[in-house]
């Protein structure tokens, strides 16, 4: 009866966080990944036939094959995207953007339900673990943002869970659909994007120990059956021999075993990819897996521009030049993409997990505990990864998402372990009290109030419980609501253009900075009004030629616009690459320029649209985070 209450209303409260105002943009296209997978799908055309669609050198859908040669993401998505598009009458521009962040959403939902899966299997005797960890992930902020998007991010993540949760099957039932699913899973995570490839070592540790698993409890059976015919007084010679043959024997197995459960596990996941996105091969010869060409380069050509190198003007790389990947990912992580209070939760379960692990290893009886090795080796890998993807050069928010079902399972074991205390410590009390017997006439009105009594305190620890609960569940709740107030309220871009035709004379020269989007934007109801538009070359090496320009810019310009914090955000940190440039926006902050600050627009995580006036600025995160879908937005005027 619980799980047909609790988890509808978990569903409820993801569903509202990730598919509200799906067009927080207003179909100016904000993002620019997004954007770019927009166009990609635009001019793919869904091939006339079957056999064309594994033709690498003929396929409408191959990015390669209609104009797109650089494109390092797996087609997966946007080939379900196409066909769905088509289906439903959304094949445009717009429409496609809508319905993949639709799928986006809809993809990050089924994990809700995937985590929830995957903590039935683990949580023992904790029997409300598994509500915990769907809330948990239901309300994480980061999942909720890509969700947003019609990026891979999401369905990536699906996919790469879906896959560990079917290998996790495995060892509980039909196990030889659940590995097959599990491959065919990873194949179409490695279809979204190749980075899916982290998800093979716990994996293949699960196919591993579940091979051993079956291998040593046949291995029981037989030498249960062949001991029962054997005399007491010449058993322990011939039993320590048949032991001795039979670990033998498991050990040969389990290595042959092994080896070809991998085998299989990769030829399956081959032929899921091969299906999923043939364009990642350079033909369609099944048996010649040699990788695209073309696609290698655009990977090898990525590597080279993010290269954390003070001479690289790359202009997302600018950002990373200044900042401790560590300690940027840590606290981002922990403040923005969980949200403080999920944070301190799961470190609390991370802790309860490696304490109780050593208790049982200390104890020996680790082997005891089935489920605590997963859930250790769980922990390991979400650590690994973790400190893996921080030291890399742009270890930007969105590419931590594969751990999160994870970090959700973690902050479930941490909240039930820490209610278990609270309770326990609430049964301690009750057992403390002992009401003083003064004589034998009272004696049984006593027993009478000690009964009450016990049942009035188990009453108040019930009510205790749920009103510790329902507080937990509020203060969690208090970060996704003030982020999901930036899609409730108008998008700061749109703002700002509404008033700059509103409120800037018609034929004004408007300066933007090159790669940035500049404003306004186009718009039905501009007021008659037309602008002429500029971008200063901010990200260009600090030359005369380009401060000459831009001086030049600034003289001839009326208004000055800043759509996003990119170039100020980054530059200033830099002086040592940026010495002019640093100095131009202190100066041009100080209004010392010629220019003044006339407006400002801002999108910051708010429960004002519940009524609480209580904002969160946000600029200081990482830059992705802001500069899509809640960028602040700055209007300079020539004085």
């Amino acid at each position: 009866m619980r799980e047909r209450i609790i988890l509808p209303l978990i569903f409820c409260v993801a569903i509202f966080f990730r598919f509200n105002n799906l067009n927080w943009d207003n179909n100016f296209h904000l993002h620019p990944d997004e954007r770019f997978l927009t166009m990609v799908g635009t001019a793919q055309k869904i091939p006339s036939n079957f056999f064309d669609y594994f033709n690498q050198a003929k396929s409408t859908l191959n990015p390669a094959n209609i104009g797109y040669q650089f494109f390092v993401y797996g087609t997966f998505p946007l080939t379900i995207n196409k066909i769905l598009a088509y289906l439903v009458d959304m094949d445009s521009y717009n429409g496609l953007t809508i319905l993949g962040r639709f799928l986006s959403a809809l993809a990050d939902l089924t994990v809700v339900y995937v985590v929830y899966k995957v903590s039935e299997m683990l949580q023992g005797k904790y029997k409300n673990v598994k509500f915990w960890a769907a809330f948990f992930y239901a309300i994480s902020v980061l999942p909720i943002q890509l969700s947003h998007f019609y990026t891979v991010d999401s369905f990536l993540n699906l996919f790469m869970f879906g896959s560990f949760y079917h290998m996790l099957r495995v060892g509980h039932d039909r196990p030889l659909q659940n590995a097959i699913l599990s491959t065919v899973f990873f194949g179409l995570a490695l279809s979204c994007k190749v980075t899916a490839v982290f998800i093979l070592p716990l994996n293949l540790f699960l196919l591993i120990k579940t091979s051993f698993t079956l291998l040593s409890s046949r291995a029981k059976s037989s030498l249960t059956r062949r001991s029962v015919a054997i005399p007491l007084s010449i058993g322990r010679p011939i039993l320590m021999g048949l032991f001795t043959m039979t670990l033998f024997s498991i050990n040969a197995k389990f290595v042959l075993k092994s080896i070809l459960f991998c085998i299989l596990y990769f030829l399956i996941s081959y032929i899921s990819v091969r299906i999923a996105n043939p364009y990642y091969f350079e033909n369609s010869t099944f048996f010649n897996p040699e990788l695209n060409k073309v696609f290698m380069s655009g990977i090898q050509s990525l590597k080279t521009l993010t290269v954390k190198d003070i001479n690289s003007y790359y202009p997302p790389m600018v950002q990373w030049l200044s900042k401790n990947s560590m300690i940027h990912s840590l606290v981002n992580n922990s403040v923005f993409g969980l949200g403080i209070t999920q944070t301190v939760i799961v470190i609390v379960g991370s802790l309860f997990l490696t304490i109780k692990g050593i208790k049982k290893i200390l104890n020996k009886n680790f082997h005891k505990d089935k489920n605590l090795p997963i859930l250790l080796i769980m922990l390991l890998w979400t650590v690994s990864f973790f400190i893996y993807q921080s030291s890399q050069t742009t270890p930007t928010l969105r590419y931590f998402i594969i751990i999160y079902p994870f970090l959700a399972i973690f902050a479930a074991i941490g909240i039930v372990a820490l209610i278990n205390v609270i309770a326990r410590s609430d049964q301690r009390e009750r057992r403390g009290y002992n009401p003083e017997v003064k004589s034998r006439d009272n004696l049984a009105t006593n027993k009478v109030n000690l009964i009450l009594t016990g049942l009035f305190l188990r009453q108040q620890a019930d009510r205790n419980d749920k009103v510790t609960k329902i507080l937990l569940i509020l203060i969690f709740l208090i970060w996704p609501l003030m982020f999901s107030s930036i899609y409730i309220t108008k998008n700061s871009r749109v703002s700002a253009s509404e008033w700059i035709y509103k409120n800037i004379p018609n034929d004004s020269l408007i300066l933007s900075e090159y790669w940035d989007d500049a404003l306004p934007m186009p718009m039905i109801d501009n007021h008659g009004k037309q602008f002429r538009g500029e971008a200063l070359t901010v990200f260009d090496p600090d030359t005369q030629k380009k401060w000459t320009k831009i001086n030049q810019q600034l003289k001839q310009a009326d208004y000055y616009i800043l759509s996003s914090n990119r170039a100020w955000g980054s530059i200033p940190l830099v002086p040592e690459k940026y010495p002019q440039g640093s100095k131009f926006y202190q100066d041009l902050f100080a209004e010392k320029l010629g220019y003044k600050k006339i407006k400002e627009f801002t999108s910051y995580p708010s429960l004002r649209w519940l009524g609480i006036p209580i904002d969160f600025p946000d600029q200081w995160s990482d830059e992705a985070f802001t500069v899509y879908d809640h960028p602040k937005v700055i209007i300079f005027k020539k004085i």
